[in-house]
């Protein structure tokens, strides 16, 4: 759902670029709107389904579990988008400081360009996303790790899962 969202706002871009920004700026705003409030109710259900994940017994051998796995694999496809989701994410209230691209007459400076669309802010709201679906996995995990009645297995799962959650995000950078 998220990469398709994505897929939609490249082509609102590339729409605003090729029409008169001023006449289609309320549609586009709107669309931009929405598309923001997507991303994030898909964060808010992912993490919802990461919650409610439960288990009625332990993973064999305390091993990294599927759900860790996904999530991960999940995370880091997420980052290929990241300049898109940075700024659908922005904590700004007004839809307005979503990029508009600018008409011709008010060119920017492309490494000037290039600076605000890789701007530090745009990746706040993403970092806060992934990290808080991470916090989520890990009290997830810790209450998986319960499932073991040997104490020495809760800690080598909840090693093995944190050490790949760590490794996984390590290896993306």
């Amino acid at each position: 759902m998220a990469a398709d969202a994505i897929d939609l706002l490249k082509v609102c871009q590339l729409f605003v670029k090729q029409v008169n920004p001023r006449q289609e700026v309320k549609k586009y705003r709107e669309v931009m709107r929405r598309l923001r409030d997507c991303a994030r109710a898909t964060f808010l259900e992912f993490k919802s389904a990461i919650a409610s994940d439960v288990s009625s017994h332990p993973f064999p051998g305390g091993a990294v579990h599927p759900l860790t796995n996904y999530v991960m694999n999940y995370l880091m496809a997420l980052t290929d988008f990241s300049q898109t989701l940075g700024s659908l994410l922005m904590e700004h209230e007004d839809v307005e400081d979503l990029t508009i691209p600018p008409s011709p007459p008010d060119a920017i400076n492309p490494e000037e360009e290039e600076f605000t669309y890789d701007s530090p802010e745009k990746f706040v709201a993403m970092k806060r996303h992934f990290c808080s679906i991470a916090s989520v996995l890990e009290a997830n995990l810790q209450m998986k790790s319960k499932l073991y009645r040997d104490v020495s297995l809760r800690h080598i799962f909840l090693l093995n899962n944190i050490h790949y959650m760590t490794r996984k995000s390590w290896l993306r950078r």
